[in-house]
């Protein structure tokens, strides 16, 4: 036979194929196995070259129709030995079938002996070192530690949220991890098994599992987009601030009570309706309210409006407030936020003294300041008049404070404040969403905001 650089040979009949070599060198003769019709096949393409017909009185040969004549036929396979090679599917070719429920397999051109021990099949080394340490309790095996990461967005699955709260609960505790500036995170250290995962932000909330495998990393940034469920948002609307159109492009779904307090909307009772009516008040987890809305309830039912605020955010509520709205605050919480002016009487306007003009805002929130990957913001106020704070009570907390000029002077203080009471939270922020005025820090700040309440 010619030689064929690359080719494997196999001479096959009825009974199996024997493989004559990886490369054809010289041209020779064969001496066969068995007599009958035999095949030549190039197994690297398995091409079928032609037939060979044999004569069974050939020394050499094995009649398989005498069974007295086993010239050449391979002892039986010792039961205590490795498996042999088979023709599962008659070819011809040893194995070489797709793997099916019997657990054959395409097993091609496989060298019988390719440790080069004169046996055989291939053994395996095994180091006893190698295995696991086992856990003197419980007697299974110790496997490595894994890790889980994943990135928190908002409900509208685009906007990644900085500041996250991450529980990964596992039967030797909670580990712990916080959502950087792109919404990443992730906990190390962890057995593997499956575990639940718990996200928190403000009042959102959302659960799922994840399976840690050993020594591996398992993202899970599919599962993470934080959900509105349940949770119930009311805004008042005002005349100088639109804080929905930061919540709705952030996939929230709001309930809009009209109190604007322009286009002869002076003596508007939705907004007086909503904040005396405690039961109507409560359908709501978070409740905003726009610079710009109703002032009416001060003259008529004040006394009203700050008992029925306060309850709310004791019971649980959250609250946003900005710039105008400030009166909410200082009457429900008259000791959390000294306003500039007299606090002594109903003067509205008393506090109103800040002055339009550009100001480089101090971050002090940290899921404010990885938001912004920085500790600096560009805060701008377009219109006079805005809320001064002058001081406030030690248990609130600033957010973001600047230096900025009012009517009578400079100053340096709190621009955005937060406070708890009892189970709620509450937010006031001297800046806010205007139009062409808010620059890309402020509605960042205020995509924080919303969130976190």
């Amino acid at each position: 036979f010619p030689r064929a650089p690359g080719v494997v040979y196999n001479v096959a009949n009825r009974r199996g194929a024997v493989r004559f070599g990886d490369l054809m060198r010289t041209f020779g003769l064969l001496t066969l196995m068995a007599a009958g019709t035999l095949t030549l096949m190039a197994c690297g393409n398995e091409a079928t070259l032609g037939n060979i017909p044999t004569d069974p009185d050939l020394p050499g040969t094995d009649d398989p129709t005498d069974p007295t004549d086993d010239t050449d036929t391979p002892p039986p396979p010792d039961p205590d030995g490795p498996s042999p090679l088979r023709d599962t599917d008659g070819d011809g070719i040893p194995d070489d079938r797709d793997g099916d429920l019997d657990g054959d397999g395409l097993l091609n051109d496989v060298d019988p002996d390719p440790d080069g021990d004169g046996q055989p099949g291939y053994t395996l080394p095994y180091d006893p070192a190698d295995d696991p340490p086992i856990d003197p309790t419980t007697g299974l095996p110790i496997l490595e530690e894994g890790s889980a990461r994943g990135r928190v967005c908002a409900p509208n699955g685009t906007t990644w949220v900085a500041g996250a709260d991450i529980s990964v609960l596992t039967p030797n505790g909670a580990y712990t991890a916080t959502s950087n500036g792109d919404g990443w995170w992730q906990v190390d250290g962890l057995p593997p098994g499956t575990y639940g995962v718990v996200v928190t932000k403000g009042s959102f909330y959302l659960q799922y599992n994840v399976t840690i495998l050993d020594g591996q990393v398992t993202e899970t940034i599919y599962d993470e987009c934080l959900s509105q469920g349940d949770l119930t948002i009311a805004v008042v609307t005002g005349a100088w601030d639109h804080v929905e159109d930061v919540l709705e492009p952030l996939g929230l779904v709001v309930t809009e009570y009209d109190g604007d307090i322009l286009g002869g909307n002076t003596q508007d009772t939705t907004v007086t309706n909503l904040l005396t009516n405690p039961g109507l008040l409560a359908q709501y987890d978070v409740v905003f309210l726009n610079c710009g809305i109703s002032e009416d309830w001060v003259d008529t039912n004040e006394t009203l409006v700050a008992q029925t605020l306060r309850d709310y955010v004791e019971a649980g509520g959250s609250i946003y407030a900005s710039d105008w709205s400030y009166y909410t605050i200082e009457a429900a919480f008259p000791e959390k936020i000294t306003f500039f002016g007299n606090d002594s009487d109903d003067n509205l306007y008393d506090a109103r003294v800040g002055l339009p003009g550009p100001v480089q805002g101090i971050v002090a929130d940290p899921a404010m300041a990885l938001l912004l990957g920085s500790n600096q913001a560009d805060v701008q106020y377009d219109l006079n008049n805005w809320v001064v704070m002058s001081s406030h009570d030690p248990t609130v907390e600033n957010m973001v404070e600047g230096d900025y000029s009012y009517s009578g002077g400079s100053a340096t203080g709190p621009l955005s404040v937060r406070f708890s009471a009892g189970a709620g939270r509450v937010i006031y922020t001297t800046f806010h969403n205007e139009g062409g005025a808010t620059t890309p820090d402020m509605r960042k700040m205020l995509e924080e905001i919303a969130l976190s309440l």
